[in-house]
């Protein structure tokens, strides 16, 4: 009993240590759906809900995202959910692919100079182009199981080592998978990075990433990644990112530049993408917006040959191939927060039919 009292003790004098550690802390929480007003593809159905099926849960029929995250002295966790009509019926699941739970993680920096990280989190030093968000290479860390580690030895410089943890079945993880256990095949399943920002210039990262996805022991992923973000000039930023697949020998390219001096914003977006040794795809956005202060108009016009890049829309879509013109109206909020109601009519390409839709996409952010 007496050992009791003083463990009760203890937790409490934790707990009452932790308040000011908590208080000090920030939480932050984000929210994204898009939902479809009017949708008709070629000569379907005209339908309304939400949408889009492209994103994860994959076939879901909806999208709808939350994010959380808390930044604490020296600690903290992030994770997002996606939630699709497969859910519904499925319930949220830890898994990898048809799932709710899209990336989690928790990291301690028990010295300035070092942060770690567990979980399946994302850790990201991709240059993404500013419109659609295409990275020609993937992020250090993209929702893999891992363990990983951050390290800067100088002001600017960014040392990062990581192990991934093979996801063993396609259908994801679970208890009984991981006592069956992977092979424990850290020479397939690790990478690293380099990334140096120069204040008022830029950044520039470099990144190799070596999987076995299966953990069958074969290696399925052996990829180098470059990114450059220039950033000299006041309110005109151009990225760059290329990445090379060693083991299909597949290229990706990726270009982007902003000028944001209100109350003007323009942006565009080129890629391309080896997506087989025979066949490429490419794909090229504009973006102008006026920006009225809490309103604001726009309207986003590009073309996507329809073979994989997927840069039109949110994400790989056949439903956004072809030539694409997006006029819209946006509503600005605190904090990033938005609505914005548009108009879509995407030609479709490489037999993938024409789109017309009225989609309303928001962002809340806390």
């Amino acid at each position: 009993m007496k050992r009791l009292v003083i463990a009760a003790v203890v937790l409490a004098l934790v707990a009452i240590a932790a308040i000011p550690v908590v208080a000090d802390g920030k939480f932050t929480a984000w929210n994204e759906g898009f939902a479809f007003l009017y949708a008709q593809v070629g000569s379907g159905s005209a339908q309304a809900g939400w949408g889009p099926n492209w994103d994860k849960p994959t076939g879901a029929g909806a999208d709808n995202e939350w994010s959380f995250g808390y930044d604490g002295k020296g600690y903290g966790f992030s994770a997002t959910l996606e939630f699709g009509t497969t859910q519904t019926a499925d319930g949220p699941q830890l898994a990898v692919g048809n799932a709710a739970w899209q990336w989690f993680g928790a990291y301690f920096k028990p010295w300035d100079f070092l942060k770690v990280t567990l979980g399946a989190p994302r850790i990201d030093y991709v240059q993404w182009t500013y419109i659609e968000g295409f990275g020609a290479y993937s992020r250090f860390v993209n929702a893999d199981l891992s363990a990983a580690f951050e390290i800067k030895p100088m002001d600017g410089l960014t040392i990062g080592l990581a192990d991934y943890i093979p996801q063993v079945l396609a259908s994801g993880l679970n208890i009984g998978n991981l006592a069956s256990g992977a092979n424990l095949d850290i020479g397939n399943n690790f990478g690293v990075l380099a990334s140096y920002t120069m204040a008022n210039l830029g950044t520039f990262t470099a990144q190799y990433k070596r999987q076995d996805s299966n953990g069958a022991g074969t290696l399925t992923s052996s990829s180098l990644g470059v990114g450059v973000l220039i950033s000299a000039m006041t309110g005109i930023s151009i990225n760059a990112g290329f990445n090379y697949d060693l083991v299909n020998s597949l290229m990706a390219v990726s270009a982007s530049g902003k000028v944001s001096m209100a109350p003007i914003l323009v942006e565009a977006d080129v890629a391309f993408k080896q997506v087989s040794s025979s066949v490429s795809s490419f794909a090229a956005e504009v973006l102008g917006e006026y920006d009225m202060g809490t309103m604001g108009v726009g309207a986003q016009v590009g073309y996507d040959d329809g073979n994989g890049v997927g840069l039109l829309g949110e994400g790989a879509s056949a439903a956004w191939d072809g030539f694409q013109i997006y006029p819209y109206v946006v509503a600005n909020f605190d904090n990033g927060s938005y609505i914005r109601l548009g108009f879509v009519y995407a030609s479709g390409a490489n037999s993938h039919a024409a789109v017309i839709a009225i989609p309303i996409q928001y962002v809340w952010a806390f």
